[in-house]
């Protein structure tokens, strides 16, 4: 039987990227026992996916700000390794092609036979450190100007050895909501993911609050997530100024955050994990682009999602339509 450990350590969008081809191994692979290694602010995500029996959580970034040679540091990495060497698997891919990533797909101990895979190049856009691939038994290149989606699809192909199929699914189910939760919001509800840890791929607050008032004329209520300080102020400053239908949601767990979203009658987001995961889960979504990058992250392949903006910001009029558009799809 195979056995097949994927090492996705971060971020949320590029976890979320890399669904599909898991979606495609439990496919082609349908007896293979799949672990997979992540970091642990982000287990929730695999839990979410069919096909993953076993997630191995790693602490890279807490490890790197508490200081690497620090006792409880060594404890944790020593338990960290003891876990992921529970096993011995058939196929090891690193599917994020960083030297951190490479490092723990070369600690996971192979069967006999057994191959240790990777990325050979870097995709444009993409982050990637050429001597991770010194690291694996076979390194594989994909073409250079490909979507996130797609170069792990066919990395996990390649691997694996089957077809990449023509349809592309994530397999992505969300928990169900907390009652308590669930009280606070609308029956029907859009959810705006406004914050992105970049200024420049946000949107001008003035126009969420203009599509926030022309959907509560149609009994939307607007819902607004946030993942820090500077995310919650700028969610409180336009609920203020939409009025009483918004509703700035309280710190989540991503589990829940997730469940909110699979809730939505839809989802408008700048280019962020969370409108990817939005995307995954199958609800109609607006993806707001500030940048020509569309090709290369957002989403595709249903008419319930849309990607508006590119050369320049959105406008106001693009994203309303596009959200009747995915509403009616």
């Amino acid at each position: 039987m195979q056995h097949i450990l994927v090492v996705k350590l971060s971020s949320l969008g590029d976890v979320i990227h890399t669904a599909p081809a898991l979606h495609d191994i439990v496919h082609a692979c349908p007896q293979a026992q799949i672990d997979w290694v992540v970091e642990e602010s982000l287990v929730d995500l695999p839990r979410m996916m069919r096909g993953v029996q076993r997630i191995i959580p790693v602490a890279l970034r807490r490890w790197r700000s508490q200081g690497w040679v620090t006792s409880r540091t060594r404890e944790e990495f020593s338990a960290f390794r003891r876990s992921l060497q529970q096993s011995a698997y058939t196929h090891v891919v690193d599917f994020q092609g960083l030297i951190k990533s490479a490092f723990i797909a070369r600690l996971a101990p192979l069967a006999p036979g057994g191959l240790r895979a990777g990325l050979a190049n870097q995709t444009e856009g993409s982050s990637y450190e050429p001597l991770a691939r010194w690291c694996y038994d076979r390194a594989v290149r994909v073409p250079v100007n490909v979507h996130a989606i797609e170069r792990s699809r066919q990395l996990a192909a390649a691997v694996l050895g089957y077809a990449l199929p023509p349809e592309l699914g994530y397999g992505m189910t969300a928990p169900a909501m907390e009652a308590a939760l669930a009280t606070t919001l609308a029956p029907r509800y859009v959810v705006f993911v406004h914050g992105s840890s970049r200024a420049d791929k946000c949107w001008l607050q003035h126009h969420w609050v203009a599509l926030a008032q022309e959907i509560a004329a149609r009994g939307l209520q607007a819902v607004l997530p946030w993942g820090s300080a500077a995310e919650l102020l700028a969610a409180k400053e336009m609920a203020a100024r939409i009025g009483p239908t918004a509703l700035v949601l309280p710190r989540l767990p991503l589990a829940q955050v997730a469940a909110v979203l699979d809730g939505a009658a839809a989802v408008v987001g700048v280019d962020s994990g969370l409108v990817h995961m939005a995307t995954a889960l199958g609800r109609p979504t607006v993806q707001l682009y500030n940048y020509p990058t569309a090709w290369r992250t957002g989403g595709y392949g249903s008419a319930r999602v849309a990607n508006v903006g590119g050369e320049q910001p959105p406008t106001l009029a693009q994203v309303s339509a596009a959200l009747r558009a995915v509403m009616a799809a």
